[in-house]
C-alpha cells in the first residue's frame, strides 16, 4: 500500500503536532482496511485521555484520499484532524500487501504480560518496587503528556456571534460562543464576571474554557468591550435616577436592549457584520418637520412615521419588514 506525505495531507500545525503525538504514544489501538468496488475503505479506533474515537478515510482505486469522516468537532472537509492524522501516520509504519487487512495494538497484550510477570515474581521484593518505580514514572510521563494536550486543545480563541432580534417596541441582542459548536450565552452579566475572575465554566459537552481575555479573538473583545459599556450605562443612570443606588452589581440577563446611549457603539462594532435577519443601510434622509402656531408659540413635530432610535452620532430607523437597519448622519 503506498505512502502518505502526512506533512501535506494535515496542514494545520497544531493537528500535525497532535498526530506525530499520537502515534509516537500508540495511541491507534485497531485499524481494519478493506477494498470495495469504488477503492479502499479504512476503518480506525484511537484511545486518547479515556476516549475512544472512530475514523474513516475513503481512498479511491489510485489509493488517494476521497473523503474522510471523524467523531472529534475538530475534523471538517478542509482540515483532517489529529486522529485522521495518527491513522496515515500508523498505516505508513505497517506492511500492507493484501486485503482485508487488520491491525491490533500490542499495548493490550504487552499489559497483559507485565501482569503475569507481576505475578510470577510477586515474592521478590526487589521486582516489586522496580515495578512499582516504573509505573509512577509511566503515570508523570502521562501526566505531563496530558497537561501539554489539554494545553493544545484550550490554547484557542473562541468567537461571540451576535444575534438580533426585532421585537415589536424593542431592538434585542442576544449572543452565541464557541467555534465548530456554539452555545448560547444565558446570562451576560455571569460571563463578564467569569472574565473578571479568570474562572473555568463548561458549557456544554463540547466546550469548557478558562475566562480571560487572551481566550478570545479580536471581534469577542469588542463585543466584551460592547457589554462592559452597557453595564456602565445602567450603572451610571441607576446612580442619577436614584440617589440612594450604591450597588455595582448589574442584571444584564440573556439580551441586551438597544437604546440611545449605546446604539452608535453597537453600529460602529456591527455595521460590517452579515446578520442573518437584517442588513446595514446609509439613508440619505431629510428630517420633516411640521410647525404648528400655539397662540403666541410655536410647535415644532416631527413628522415621521417609521419607527425610529436616536444616537450621538446618527438617527436609526428600522425597517422590520425588510429586516434591515437605515441609518442618516
Amino acid at each position: 500500500m503506498k505512502q502518505f506525505d502526512i506533512e501535506k495531507i494535515v496542514k494545520d500545525r497544531t493537528n500535525l503536532y497532535l498526530s506525530k503525538k499520537y502515534d509516537q504514544y500508540d495511541n491507534v489501538e485497531r485499524i481494519s482496511i478493506r477494498k470495495t468496488e469504488n477503492g479502499i475503505t479504512i476503518e480506525s479506533y484511537i484511545y486518547v485521555l479515556g476516549d475512544e474515537t472512530v475514523c474513516y478515510i475513503y481512498l479511491d482505486k489510485n489509493e488517494e484520499i476521497e473523503s474522510y469522516q471523524c467523531q472529534c468537532i475538530y475534523c471538517n472537509d478542509h482540515i483532517p484532524c489529529a486522529y485522521i492524522g495518527a491513522t496515515l501516520l500508523k498505516i505508513n509504519a505497517l506492511h500492507i500487501d493484501s486485503f482485508p487487512f487488520n491491525y491490533q495494538s500490542r499495548k493490550m497484550e504487552q499489559l497483559e504480560e507485565e501482569k503475569h510477570q507481576r505475578i510470577f515474581q510477586k515474592r521478590k521484593a526487589f521486582l516489586e518496587n522496580e515495578t512499582r518505580y516504573s509505573r509512577e514514572l509511566i503515570q508523570r510521563n502521562k501526566d505531563i503528556y496530558s497537561r501539554q494536550l489539554m494545553f493544545l486543545l484550550q490554547n484557542e480563541k473562541y468567537e461571540i456571534e451576535p444575534i438580533i432580534n426585532l421585537k415589536e417596541n424593542s431592538i434585542n441582542i442576544e449572543y452565541k460562543i464557541g467555534n465548530e459548536k456554539k452555545y448560547i450565552l444565558k446570562n451576560i452579566n455571569d460571563f463578564l464576571e467569569r472574565i473578571d475572575y479568570n474562572d473555568k465554566y463548561s458549557y456544554g459537552k463540547y466546550l469548557s474554557f478558562v475566562h480571560n481575555l487572551d481566550a478570545f479573538d479580536e471581534f469577542a473583545l469588542q463585543q466584551i468591550d460592547f457589554m462592559r459599556t452597557v453595564k456602565r450605562n445602567i450603572q451610571e443612570y441607576m446612580k442619577e435616577k436614584y440617589y440612594y443606588y450604591y450597588s455595582s452589581n448589574v442584571y444584564l440577563g440573556r439580551s441586551i436592549r438597544l437604546s440611545t446611549g449605546i446604539i452608535d457603539k453597537f453600529f460602529d462594532i456591527y455595521q460590517n457584520y452579515e446578520f442573518s435577519n437584517c442588513t446595514f443601510k446609509d439613508l440619505d434622509f431629510k428630517i420633516p418637520l411640521k410647525i404648528l402656531e400655539d397662540e403666541e408659540t410655536y410647535i415644532i413635530h416631527l413628522n415621521i412615521n417609521d419607527k425610529f432610535e436616536y444616537g450621538k452620532k446618527n438617527i436609526y430607523f428600522i425597517k422590520e419588514t425588510k429586516k434591515e437597519f437605515k441609518y442618516k448622519e
